[in-house]
């Protein structure tokens, strides 16, 4: 008696635990498909030749800035900066300078002067794409109304202007501007250049400022040079301009225009804030001028009045003290004010001011007290005399500024120095073909390995190994059936009316000697006279397969076989007679008329017939229990082939009536909790013997496992010999 599924409930635990799968298995799957791999490759490789043929080729020129860091002023200028507070700044950092390249005040420049706004794009066939055999054509100035203009080149120097609907509107030369009217709008065009082939057609297009100066910035690339990255220090000043386009000259042009528009720009910008204060100093100027003048006239007229006015040596050194606080006070009540045109009242410049004042107010406050003591006339000379002295001192200074920032803004010269101009470039820089080719080789042979593995693992999922099968239910597998390698039989069994049995077509195959030692197994564990169910768990797992070649081999052994088709529904076992198994049932012919001869001598069949009733009723009965009953005294072996066992209930109705429960599993398609509740199900209508048979297996390098495969080299020799 074999052992029952509740005698081994200690292994359920450890079957139902998820599979794992190691690198020796990752690397057994992709082995077995790597022909599947080797045509991904193929696609791989034909699809990045394809692409890197087809991408555009480009070019790239680069150019070389120097930035003072330290600042591009005059020792003029620095000195003026310096006496105004520093307001004029003197450095600008190299970051920002990048940042001020790439912005839409340079870049919106160079999109006017190089007209990029406007494209006019080759319509080529694939051919001519691939073998890079495409025309040029500059666009200058475009005005056109609508989309879906052209233009056509007629000759080396002659265009035609082609409408949308394919009507030539205008004919021109180039580097003329060619005009016409079209539905009472206005078309322009002119075209700087054009290398084309004759008849070759060009798409015209023009584009928003704000999206061209976007895709100018994108093909742009600015970096420091030289700058060491891992430590902090202060940048080198030293600026790289790299450019990439589809021609050569337009790369170099565009970068050049760049530079020029940024060196303009620098030094406008390094001149600015000179202009600025000078401008500034100039509306100052007469309102200083007038207070000199009211204080000299003051002074005078005083003279005049008192007359003459003797000061001593104390009281003039205290006078002088007293004018020199009042000239610094009033110079930085100047950069005081001219600083809060850049800056806040919190700005450090502008604190480090007000403090240096109340200072200066302070010592000027003990140096009037000082001056109290001495007489009224006295007193009022003093003051008369420091208001003449320093709106005097003021107005000079002014002067001088002023004078001094003129000469700074006529000779600024900026802080940027162009090192290296552009030049075109020689050869093109992309596209880079073999990192294509390798890409799109890496994309495919990813695609094809994650295929096989996920393929694998899914695989995986189902049950492979006897030992886990018989670990997990107590029941023991009989046999690995693998797959044949007859093909020309499986496309007869699937197009012929007679079914073509494996063992006696090609008895040498490895599906044939596994039915063999299946059929051995099944003798030893059952008695002689016996009934054999035979069925599977799902559809497609192949019990019709295994229960036909049973009982062809053991009638090929002398042995009398009875095969019964128990599936009513959809029998594959075919008889020579149209009465089956159902006709039995329903009584409407005898048993010896639904039993006919098999393609062997000692094999006998019985189909499943025909019936308008459900065949789950017409086994309820004992009707079928009396024919087993009736051919085991006539038979030596009654094979019962049945429906799948999870999808009807005429299986569950036959199997206690039978002695020997053979049940078929589909290689990696089973789980094993779905195997448990299957025995399950069926101990709990009766419990007989039964054991599995594991059909489809798959045929791996070092056989199957039942050592299947020096079979199968013994086959080929024998047959070979023979």
């Amino acid at each position: 008696m074999l052992p029952n599924v509740n005698d081994n409930q200690a292994h359920a635990q450890q079957t139902n635990a998820p599979k794992s799968i190691s690198v020796i298995d990752v690397l057994k799957i992709l082995w077995r498909g790597k022909f599947v791999i080797l045509l991904f490759a193929l696609i791989g490789a034909a699809v990045g030749f394809y692409r890197a043929n087809w991408a555009t080729i480009t070019y790239t020129s680069d150019a070389l800035v120097q930035i003072n860091i330290k600042g591009g002023s005059s020792k003029n200028a620095a000195a003026i900066n310096s006496s105004l507070g520093n307001i004029i700044e003197d450095a600008t950092p190299a970051t920002a300078e990048i940042t001020l390249l790439k912005s839409r005040l340079i870049l919106s420049k160079v999109v006017e002067e190089m007209h990029l706004r406007y494209s006019a794009t080759p319509i080529s066939t694939r051919k001519d794409r691939i073998l890079h055999r495409e025309g040029r054509m500059d666009v200058d100035y475009l005005e056109l109304p609508g989309y879906g203009w052209k233009a056509r080149a007629i000759s080396a120097d002659s265009i035609a202007l082609v409408e949308p609907k394919g009507n030539i509107i205008a004919l021109g030369t180039v580097g003329e501007t060619i005009g016409a009217e079209y539905k009472g709008d206005s078309v322009f065009i002119k075209i700087s250049l054009m290398k084309a082939r004759v008849g070759e057609t060009f798409s015209l297009s023009s584009k928003s400022e704000l999206a061209a100066i976007s895709a100018l910035s994108r093909s742009l690339t600015i970096g420091e040079e030289g700058k060491n990255a891992n430590v902090f220090v202060r940048g080198t000043g030293m600026l790289r301009l790299t450019m990439t386009h589809q021609y050569a000259d337009k790369a170099a042009s565009i970068l050049n225009s760049v530079l020029n528009v940024y060196l303009r720009q620098n030094v406008e910008m390094r001149s600015a804030e000179a202009a600025k204060t000078l401008a500034f100093l100039e509306e100052q100027l007469p309102g200083v001028k007038a207070k000199l003048d009211s204080a000299e006239y003051n002074l005078a007229k005083y003279q005049r009045r008192v007359g003459t006015v003797d000061i001593g040596g104390e009281t003039s050194s205290k006078m002088g003290k007293s004018i020199e606080l009042q000239n610094q006070i009033a110079e930085l009540e100047q950069q005081r004010k001219e600083a809060l045109r850049v800056y806040k009242e919190d700005y450090p410049t502008v604190k480090t001011i007000d403090i240096k004042l109340k200072n200066l107010q302070q010592e000027l406050g003990k140096v009037k007290g000082s001056l109290a003591s001495i007489p009224e006339k006295q007193q009022e000379l003093v003051r008369l005399q420091e208001e003449v002295s320093i709106n005097n001192n003021l107005y000079t200074n002014m002067l001088n500024n002023m004078q001094q920032l003129r000469v700074v803004r006529a000779g600024e010269v900026g802080n940027v120095r162009i090192v290296d101009y552009a030049r075109i470039p020689e050869y093109p820089s992309g596209p880079n073909k073999r990192g294509i080719e390798i890409q799109c080789l890496g994309v495919c042979l990813g695609i094809g390995s994650t295929l096989l593995l996920l393929i694998g693992i899914f695989r995986r999922r189902g049950l492979e190994s006897t030992s886990e099968i018989e670990n997990a239910t107590g029941v023991s597998v009989y046999g690995k059936i693998p797959e044949s390698k007859n093909k020309l039989l499986k496309k007869l069994r699937r197009h012929s009316s007679d079914r073509q049995f494996l063992v006696v077509e090609d008895p040498d195959d490895l599906a044939s000697e596994a039915f063999r030692s299946l059929l051995t197994a099944v003798d030893f564990a059952i008695d002689k006279h016996q009934v054999l169910l035979v069925s599977g768990l799902i559809p497609g797992a192949g019990k019709s397969f295994v229960a036909e070649n049973l009982a062809a081999l053991a009638a090929q052994m002398g042995r009398k076989v009875l095969l019964i088709d128990g599936d009513m529904r959809r029998g594959r076992v075919k008889s020579k007679t149209h009465n089956g198994l159902a006709n039995v049932l329903m009584r409407t012919c005898t048993r010896q008329e639904a039993i006919a001869q098999g393609m062997l001598e000692n094999l006998f069949v019985m189909g499943g017939g025909h019936t308008q009733i459900y065949p789950s009723e017409l086994l309820r009965g004992n009707a079928f229990k009396n024919l087993l009953d009736e051919v085991r005294s006539e038979y030596d072996l009654v094979i019962v082939d049945t429906p799948p066992l999870n999808l009807i209930t005429d299986t569950s109705l036959i199997y206690p009536l039978v002695d020997f429960a053979l049940l078929v599993l589909h290689y990696g398609k089973h789980s094993i909790t779905e195997v448990q509740e299957t025995l399950k199900s069926l101990d709990r209508v009766k419990n007989i013997p039964k054991a599995f048979a594991l059909n489809h297996c798959e045929r791996h390098r070092h056989g199957y496992g039942y050592g299947y495969g020096y079979y199968g080299y013994y086959g080929g020799y024998y047959k070979k010999k023979k």
